[in-house]
C-alpha cells in the first residue's frame, strides 16, 4: 500500500519553473562553474541524494508486501519450529495491511507535529525492531506480531516519504523523484524476490531490516524540510535548509517567497463532512473505484502469494525463479509507466491495462482449470502459461494501475482537499488489500484457485463500469 500524502506542494513533472534558482552567469571555473551549471539546469545534487534515501522508504513498503511470498512456503520446507496452515499463510500475508491502515491514518499528525525528517526516523526505528521481531519468531503468534509492527511502520513512513521528497525537491525535478519513488517500491518486490531465493525466512527478514537501517542512518545527514520550517515560522532555519538543497550559489530568495506565497494560498484545509458534499464526493468516489479496481485486479494477491502459486501451477521451472522475472517485469513496467503516462494519458494506459488484465486473469485460470480436468495436458502443452500471463498481468498493473490512482487523487481533488482524500483513498486501499489477501486461500478452498481469479476479474470488470 502506497499512501502519498499531499502537501501542498505541486507533484506534476511540467509543474513549476525554474525562476527560482536565479542562475547567475558570471565567470566561474572548476566545480562553481559545474554547480552553477547544474542549478541553472534544475538539477541540484544534494537534493536528488536526498530524495533517493527518502525512497527507500518506497522500496521498505515493498519488502513489507511482498515477504510472505517467498517466506511462508519456506516456513513448511525446511527444519522450523513451527508449521503454517492456510489459514494463518493467509494471516502471515494480509495482517501487515491492518498496521498500514492504522500507520497511514497516523502519519499525517505525526508528519505536522514533528516534522517531516523526524516523522521519518521515528518510522524506521520501530521499522528495524519489527523485521527482527520477524527473524527471530518462535511461534505463528510472535510472527503475526512482527508482521503487524512491519506493516504500521509502512503506513507511517510511505506518507512521510512521499511529502519529504516532494517538499526538498525543485520544481523541475519534482515529477521524476516521484516516480522514483514508485520504482522503489516495486524494486522493494524484486529485492525481495531475489534473496527470498537464496535464504530461509528468518535470514530473508534480517536482510529485509537492511533497507530501512540504511534509512535511518543517512536520513540523519539531510535537512529538515523548507515547507515545514516556514509552516511553524522558522524562517531562518528554512533559508539554511533550502541553502543546502540548492547549494551556495543558489539565490534562495524567490524560491522562499513561492513557498510562503503557496501556504497562504492553501488556506484552511477541507472539513471530512465536506466530501458529503457534491463537488467532492464525485472525484472521491471515482478515487475509491480506482483503489478497488486496483486491489482485485490480482496484484495484491499475486506479490503475496507468488511463489505459491508458481508452485501450484507445476511449470518446470523454479517457483522462485520465476517471481525474479516477475519482479523484473514490474521494475521495467514502472520505467515505462514514467515516460508514457504524460505523452499517451491516463484514460488510454488504464482501458489498455484493463483489457491486458483481464485476458491475463481468464488465461491463468483457464490453465489452472484444465490442470484439474485434464493434468497431463496442460504439463505438457501449457505449462508456460502461468508465468507468461502473471508476467503480462504485472506489467500490465505497473504500468497503469500502479501509479495512477495516485495521481489521479491529486489531480481530482483541490489542493486543500487533498491532505484528508489521501488518507481516505490510503485506508480503502488498506481495507480492500486486506480482504483479497486474506480471504484468497478460503475463496480457492471453496470454487477453487481458477474460480478465484475469476471472481477477481468478474470484480474488477464490474467496478470499471461504474467508473
Amino acid at each position: 500500500m502506497v499512501v502519498a500524502m499531499d502537501s501542498g506542494v505541486p507533484t506534476s513533472p511540467g509543474e513549476g519553473d525554474l525562476r527560482n534558482t536565479n542562475f547567475k552567469p558570471e565567470s566561474v571555473s572548476g566545480v562553481q562553474a559545474f554547480e552553477q551549471q547544474s542549478v541553472h539546469m534544475g538539477f541540484t545534487t544534494k537534493a536528488f541524494m536526498a530524495s533517493l534515501v527518502a525512497c527507500l522508504g518506497a522500496m521498505s513498503a515493498g519488502i513489507v508486501m511482498t515477504y510472505a511470498s517467498p517466506a511462508v512456503p519456506n516456513m513448511n520446507s525446511q527444519p522450523n519450529p513451527f508449521r503454517v496452515n492456510k489459514e494463518q499463510q493467509s494471516w502471515i500475508g494480509s495482517i501487515n495491511s491492518l498496521g498500514a491502515l492504522f500507520g497511514a491514518l497516523l502519519s499525517g499528525f505525526l508528519m505536522d507535529f514533528f516534522g517531516r525528517k523526524l516523522g521519518i526516523m521515528l518510522a524506521v526505528v520501530p521499522f528495524v525492531c519489527g523485521w527482527i521481531v520477524v527473524a527471530g519468531s518462535p511461534s505463528v503468534a510472535v510472527l503475526y506480531v512482527g508482521r503487524l509492527i512491519t506493516g504500521f511502520c509502512k503506513g507511517l513512513l510511505v506518507g512521510a516519504s512521499h511529502v519529504y521528497i516532494a517538499e526538498i525537491s525543485p520544481a523541475s525535478q519534482r515529477g521524476m523523484m516521484l516516480t522514483a519513488a514508485s520504482v522503489a517500491n516495486v524494486l522493494g518486490n524484486f529485492y525481495v524476490y531475489c534473496f527470498g531465493f537464496l535464504l530461509p525466512w528468518n535470514w530473508l527478514a534480517v536482510v529485509c531490516a537492511v533497507v530501512p537501517a540504511t534509512m535511518a542512518c543517512l536520513i540523519a545527514f539531510t535537512p529538515e524540510t523548507p515547507r515545514y520550517l516556514l509552516l511553524k515560522e522558522r524562517r531562518f532555519e528554512a533559508e539554511e535548509s533550502l541553502r543546502w538543497l540548492r547549494g551556495p550559489l543558489c539565490n534562495i530568495d524567490a524560491e522562499i517567497e513561492e513557498i510562503e506565497n503557496s501556504i497562504r494560498e492553501l488556506g484552511d484545509r477541507a472539513k471530512l463532512k465536506e466530501f458529503f458534499e457534491p463537488h467532492l464526493l464525485k472525484p472521491l468516489l471515482i478515487i475509491l473505484g480506482l483503489f478497488t479496481i486496483q486491489e482485485f485486479s490480482g496484484n495484491s494477491i499475486f506479490r503475496v502469494y507468488t511463489v505459491s502459486i508458481f508452485q501450484s501451477a507445476g511449470n518446470s521451472m523454479n517457483a522462485n525463479m520465476q517471481s525474479i522475472v516477475l519482479g523484473a517485469v514490474g521494475v521495467l513496467g514502472t520505467l515505462v509507466s514514467s515516460v508514457t503516462i504524460d505523452r499517451v494519458g491516463r484514460r488510454v494506459l488504464l482501458v489498455a491495462s484493463s483489457v491486458s488484465m483481464a485476458l491475463c486473469m481468464t488465461a491463468t485460470g483457464v490453465y489452472f482449470k484444465l490442470k484439474e480436468v485434464d493434468p497431463s495436458y496442460a504439463n505438457e502443452r501449457l505449462s508456460w502459461l502461468p508465468l507468461v500471463s502473471l508476467v503480462v498481468n504485472n506489467f500490465s498493473f505497473a504500468v497503469a494501475y500502479d501509479p495512477i490512482p495516485w495521481m489521479i487523487t491529486s489531480e481530482l481533488l483541490p489542493t486543500r482537499a487533498r491532505g484528508i482524500g489521501n488518507s481516505i483513498g490510503g485506508a480503502w486501499q488498506g481495507i480492500c488489500f486486506f480482504v483479497v489477501t486474506k480471504f484468497f486461500q478460503d475463496l480457492s478452498d471453496v470454487i477453487h484457485i481458477f474460480g478465484s481469479f475469476w471472481v477477481c476479474e468478474i470484480g474488477r470488470a464490474s467496478c470499471r463500469e461504474r467508473v
